[in-house]
């Protein structure tokens, strides 16, 4: 296997290098927001709403992870994260399409996801790959700290 070659496969959240990518995302987000800002899910969570994993692997190592959750009418993206040392690289973007694929699968035709207003890195990538923000859904908040973005899947059904 070559060590340079970025792989994606599905992941579980209970896999303990998933976790460990996990525990680091939660520590950027609580040393940008307070607690109370910020939308975790756990593991926990993910394994019980029944979250769709993907992860990047470069030579055997989990750099980078997305989830989606399957809800009434869209899909939306969790747990995004990228290994520091490997931005850049396009790994986000195999992530998020592989995301965006699985939720074109089961459906939706609506994919959204909240992020931070402190995370313009996020918000500039989500841009690129099409993203457009709007005002509110599901139960997050109207604040200054959300940023709350969609994108429509084109896809034959």
């Amino acid at each position: 296997m070559n060590a340079n070659i970025i792989s994606l496969k599905p992941i579980s959240p209970a896999d303990k290098e998933t976790q460990r990518l996990i525990a680091k995302l939660n520590a950027f987000n609580l040393s940008l927001y307070t607690a109370d800002q910020c939308h975790l899910e756990s593991p926990e969570q993910l394994i019980n709403h029944k979250a769709d994993m993907v992860g990047a692997y470069l030579g055997g190592r989990l750099k980078g992870i997305g989830a989606l959750k399957q809800l009434d009418g869209y899909a939306e993206i969790k747990r995004m994260f990228v290994e520091e040392d490997q931005r850049g690289k396009g790994i986000a973007e195999m992530i998020l399409t592989a995301l965006e694929e699985i939720a074109a699968k089961n459906g939706n035709h609506l994919v959204r996801l909240e992020t931070g207003s402190r995370h313009t890195a996020a918000i500039r990538f989500y841009s690129r790959m099409g993203y457009y923000r709007i005002k509110q859904f599901g139960d997050y908040p109207v604040n200054d700290v959300s940023v709350l973005m969609e994108k429509k899947l084109n896809f034959k059904d």
